[in-house]
C-alpha cells in the first residue's frame, strides 16, 4: 500500500512537471524586469521528492524578483529539475540565490554561473550551403 501511494505522488509530480514545462511557468508580470540591465546567469535546481507544484511556483517567484521575464523550465524526471536563465544587475546574484534556494527544504542543490548564448564569440556563423 506505501509503495502505492509513493507511486501515485511520484506520477502526480511528473505530471505537473510535464504540464510546468509545456507552460514554461510564465506567469507574466513582465513589467518589473531587470532584463537588457545586467549580466545573465544559468540557474539549475535539483529537486527532491517533497517538491510540489506550489514549491515550483515559489522558485520562480524567487527568480522573477531578479529578472521579470524569467522562464523557468521543468525537466521531467523524477525528481524535477528546474534551469532558468536570469538576467540581472544584481552582482551578487549566484551566492544570493543559491543560499536562498539551498535553504528550501525541497531542493536538493543549486548551482548558479554566468552565461552566455552559444555562438556569441564574435565568429561567423556556419554555413551548410555547400553550393558554389
Amino acid at each position: 500500500m506505501k509503495f502505492s501511494r509513493t507511486l501515485t505522488v511520484a506520477a502526480t509530480i511528473v505530471a505537473l512537471a510535464v504540464i510546468g514545462t509545456f507552460v514554461g511557468l510564465q506567469l507574466g508580470d513582465a513589467g518589473n524586469s531587470d532584463a537588457d540591465a545586467g549580466e545573465q546567469y544559468r540557474v539549475h535546481i535539483n529537486f527532491n521528492a517533497s517538491v510540489t507544484s506550489d514549491n515550483m511556483t515559489e522558485v520562480h517567484d524567487l527568480l522573477r524578483a531578479y529578472d521579470g521575464n524569467v522562464e523557468l523550465l521543468i525537466m521531467e524526471s523524477f525528481p524535477p529539475q528546474g534551469s532558468a536563465i536570469v538576467e540581472t544587475a544584481d552582482a551578487g546574484f549566484c551566492a544570493a540565490i543559491v543560499a536562498e534556494l539551498e535553504a528550501k527544504s525541497y531542493v536538493s542543490s543549486t548551482t548558479c554561473e554566468p552565461w552566455a548564448p552559444a555562438g556569441d564569440d564574435g565568429g561567423e556563423p556556419v554555413s551548410t550551403d555547400n553550393a558554389g
